[in-house]
């Protein structure tokens, strides 16, 4: 089984994706609202550049979402995970 923190980062990564595409916004797009380079987005949706908090904290107000509702995101995925390992 894999262990919590590599569960939590890919729940984060796939929140995120999910968020910017109901936004209607395009990775590039999101990078350059944060002033980021062009592969920024990419890169954090893909697990090889890791987020800082504050970045997160951005990327919630440019989706329109909030650290909340990542959090009671993950706290479904997970338990759905544990009720199907059962």
């Amino acid at each position: 089984m894999k262990d919590n923190k590599k569960i939590i980062n890919d729940l984060v990564r796939k929140f995120l994706r999910m968020k910017r595409i109901q936004a209607n916004l395009r990775q590039v797009q999101v990078s350059t609202k944060m002033g980021k380079a062009k592969q920024w987005t990419c890169e954090v949706e893909s697990g090889r550049h890791q987020i800082l908090t504050y970045d997160l904290i951005i990327l919630c107000n440019i989706y329109g979402t909030s650290l909340s509702e990542l959090q009671d995101y993950i706290t479904k995925e997970m338990y759905e995970n544990v009720e199907k390992q059962n």
